[in-house]
């Protein structure tokens, strides 16, 4: 039996689970037989209200299959439909629509998409952070859709799939848990490598919780949380942004407390990730903090500046 639907895919499903905040509020609709994509056209309610919805942006993509990919128009782009993908891959989301799969549509980005960007991608789909529905203000996930490890797992299982190598090389340069996607650029600026014009650094952790264990008399919490972290070395770049970072004098006084901890501090906003020099200077810092040295290859100086253009930053 085939169930007849529109499907969701690419950048449209992932703004979909970008305004999520996990897969469990979602009511999976199990069915009998293939979920078989279709043209807007035979479900014009389901697209309509879909059109309607200002958080997408204009074009939607959907996936159909093969017979009917044919050109959709200036509002619709269509894709064919992979084959050999359970039903379960594509969730209900209204009556005659379902939405892909975040690990399925994270494949389908790298149709257009470079590796740091498929790197972005995943990061905010395994991200504690989510856009607020009709703006672009961000809001805290109560559950995170998905995590690196299970993004690799259901795309190594769907090797067959066009787009499944670029995305699995993606996924060892991303982790769970950023908080935003200025976060996520500044992670990847600076640990990327140095052919993908990253400044080559060993990896952050993610908002790693520190306890302050014996020295807690003198400080004025009992458990921190780092931005990006690099636990050996006790180097640590808090990023300040407007959607979490609102109390000035508490950070402060954070800061302070994490460098009677002895950790080496240092301090980001979107000024100065979006300020090429100024963000260099930060990374070279924190370098010599690791007690690593960045080199700049023949030819870096031009992937830097396309890496930060296609993380969406001055270059």
């Amino acid at each position: 039996m085939e169930n007849s639907t529109l499907i969701l895919s690419h950048y449209s499903a992932y703004q979909f689970w970008m305004i999520q905040d996990g897969a469990a509020d979602l009511a999976l609709k199990h069915v009998r037989g293939d979920v078989v994509g279709v043209r807007v056209s035979a479900h014009p309610a389901a697209y309509q209200a879909l059109n309607d919805d200002a958080r997408f942006t204009r074009p939607l993509h959907f996936c159909v299959a093969e017979k009917d990919c044919s050109r959709g128009g200036p509002n619709v782009v269509y894709h064919v439909q992979p084959t050999d993908i359970s039903a379960s891959e594509f969730f209900c989301i209204a009556p005659g629509a379902r939405v892909c799969a975040p690990w399925l549509c994270l494949t389908q980005l790298t149709s257009c998409g470079s590796l740091p960007q498929v790197a972005f991608f995943a990061m905010g789909l395994a991200g504690r952070y989510k856009f607020a529905p009709g703006s672009s203000n961000l809001e805290e996930r109560s559950a995170a859709l998905a995590t690196i490890a299970a993004l690799s797992k259901k795309i190594t299982a769907h090797s067959y799939l066009r787009g499944t190598r670029l995305a699995l090389r993606a996924l060892q340069y991303a982790a769970d848990g950023s908080r935003s996607p200025m976060e996520t650029r500044a992670y990847l600026l600076f640990s990327l490598p140095y052919k993908y014009g990253g400044f080559g650094l060993p990896a952050p952790v993610l908002n790693q919780e520190i306890l302050p264990g014996f020295l807690r008399p003198i400080v004025n919490q009992s458990r921190f949380e780092g931005d990006l972290c690099w636990p050996d070395q006790k180097v640590i770049v808090e990023y300040n942004g407007k959607d979490y970072h609102t109390d000035f004098a508490k950070d402060a006084a954070r800061f302070g407390d994490l460098e009677a901890l002895g950790w080496k501090v240092f301090y980001l906003n979107r000024e100065i990730i979006n300020n090429p020099r100024a963000f260099e200077r930060v990374a070279l810092e924190v370098a010599r903090c690791l007690g690593r040295r960045v080199r700049r290859p023949e030819g870096w100086a031009e992937k830097h500046a396309a890496l930060r253009k296609t993380l969406g930053l001055r270059a």
